[in-house]
């Protein structure tokens, strides 16, 4: 079963307003008294309007369940930014632990080793899979809609084969 999320158009809308914003600033400050702080402040608009661009805008995301002959399911993570088509994230559903739902907590008081966050857009639509390998407990976030999240809950825990976490 594939995926891939909609992409919607807040991060393209903040990305152009904040470097559009950045290079404005950066022009007025030649005539403003004070300059070198509207230069800082621009300098610092344009990195997030290209670093919201870069991560969000640029980039898709392509989820993947890939059932086994044994019963056990993986979690395939594909990264595409141009022509460039990587896959990021490879996962057993066997050492999942717990699914959580936008920005809930986990309840377990232990810290994760690693979060990884495969999300396409800047939303709190987002499932975080919380998954053991060995005595690493890693955190992955992404984007499902809700017949994906159905199927990764019909597939967590099944099989017989030992898997863990790949990049």
């Amino acid at each position: 079963m594939t995926y891939i999320p909609k992409r919607d158009n807040k991060a393209k809308n903040l990305s152009l307003l904040s470097i559009v914003t950045g290079f404005v600033l950066m022009v007025l400050s030649a005539v403003m008294p004070q300059g070198v702080v509207f230069q800082m402040l621009a300098f610092v608009l344009i990195i997030a309007g290209v670093f919201l661009l870069q991560r969000y805008v640029l980039c898709e995301y392509r989820y993947i369940i890939d059932d086994k002959d044994d019963g056990s399911s993986d979690l395939i993570v594909y990264k595409k930014q141009g022509k460039n088509d990587v896959k990021v994230c490879h996962i057993s559903l066997l050492g999942v632990e717990d699914i959580k739902k936008g920005r809930e907590k986990s309840e377990r008081s232990e810290k994760s080793a690693a979060r990884y966050a495969y999300n396409q857009n800047m939303t709190d639509d987002t499932v975080t899979l919380i998954s053991v390998d060995g005595e690493r407990r890693i955190e992955i976030t992404i984007e499902p809609d809700e017949a994906f999240l159905t199927a990764l809950y019909a597939r967590i825990g099944g099989g017989s084969a030992s898997g863990g976490f790949a990049m």
